[in-house]
């Protein structure tokens, strides 16, 4: 079953979520991921699987 966006994000507008919101996905297929995140706040997230 493919994945489904709520909303796609672009190079300007990225997926917005807001103070104390949670972004949860799941993944089938590790071995088919390349997944860069970074937040402007205090926390930031890189993570990389080929």
């Amino acid at each position: 079953m493919p994945a489904i966006a709520v909303n796609k994000p672009n190079g300007l507008n990225g997926w917005p979520v807001g103070a104390k919101e949670i972004v949860s996905f799941s993944i089938d297929n590790l071995n088919n991921i390349n997944l860069k995140i970074i937040a402007a706040g205090d926390i930031a997230i890189i993570a990389y699987s080929r």
